[in-house]
């Protein structure tokens, strides 16, 4: 991590700390790993991965808002609450649910993120069911045993453990 991103992240979750501290508290207990091989960042609200230049180009209160989104993974349970959905799509619904809570709490949003007024208010699987709907006519199935999400890379580096 570089003097300048850590300095960085440094001075956003302060800020968070004082302006949201509960989302502060959470963010902070983050386990921070830089990820080159990612665009952006993700997290399984105990470590939030993320790309140097994606962060470094964020201003201070998207910053704010991305470390919210990390922390929130754990807070609502969502690695417990998946119950065999698929991970990929689970992720989505877990995305649009945390963003659309953490907007309506004033913290301002990174572009490019999924952020979809239309599920503001709703449980990640509310969600994901109205997400599951939309994809029907692909071949779909909850069994996720062939795919690759990050919730799914990650049980596999325990199993190997």
């Amino acid at each position: 991590m570089t003097p300048q991103l850590k300095q960085k992240i440094s001075e956003a979750k302060a800020r968070l700390l004082v302006d949201y501290p509960y989302f502060g508290t959470l963010a902070s207990k983050l386990e921070l790993q830089q990820n080159d091989n990612i665009q952006a960042y993700l997290s399984n609200g105990v470590r939030f991965e993320y790309n140097d230049e994606y962060l470094l180009d964020l201003t201070q209160d998207e910053l704010a808002f991305a470390l919210s989104n990390g922390a929130m993974h754990a807070a609502l349970a969502y690695e417990n609450r998946q119950k065999g959905r698929m991970s990929w799509l689970w992720q989505l619904a877990t995305d649009h649910a945390i963003n659309a809570m953490l907007s309506a709490n004033g913290l301002e949003p990174p572009m490019a993120i999924d952020l979809d007024p239309r599920f503001e208010g709703m449980y990640a699987e509310e969600i994901y069911a109205i997400l599951k709907d939309e994809i029907r006519n692909e071949e779909f199935d909850d069994d996720e045993s062939n795919e690759t999400g990050f919730n799914e890379e990650n049980r596999r580096k325990q199993e190997q453990l």
